[in-house]
């Protein structure tokens, strides 16, 4: 593997700063089960914060280009369009629930 760039560093770092929030993990999760037909009261319901906390979170997915928003008359629904933080989460999961197997590396 080669060595990981500043500029790539700094950019991994943002996407983990915004699919890393507790609230925004569970959100990008209840739309994918949802199928993308949610809106933000339904969303807030669901995760327990207010409508205006649900449309901040949102805002930063919008802006990271993880979820859109489709106008459905007077309401806005929903829907991930990035699934490849799914795998990021997939993957912590495994690293949180699964103890390491593989030794440590000596350093040399």
């Amino acid at each position: 593997m080669r060595p990981i760039s500043t500029d790539d560093a700094e950019a991994i770092s943002r996407l983990l700063m915004v699919v890393g929030q507790p609230v925004r993990i569970r959100m990008i999760d209840v739309l994918e089960r949802g199928a993308g037909k949610l809106t933000v009261q339904q969303l807030a319901d669901e995760l327990g914060v207010s409508v205006t906390d649900a449309s901040q979170h949102l805002r930063y997915l919008r802006d990271a280009q993880i979820v859109r928003g489709r106008r459905r008359g007077r309401a806005t629904c929903y829907q991930v369009i990035d699934r490849r933080p799914l795998d990021i989460y997939k993957r912590a999961i495994e690293c949180v629930k699964e103890p390491n197997l593989e030794p440590a590396r000596e350093a040399a």
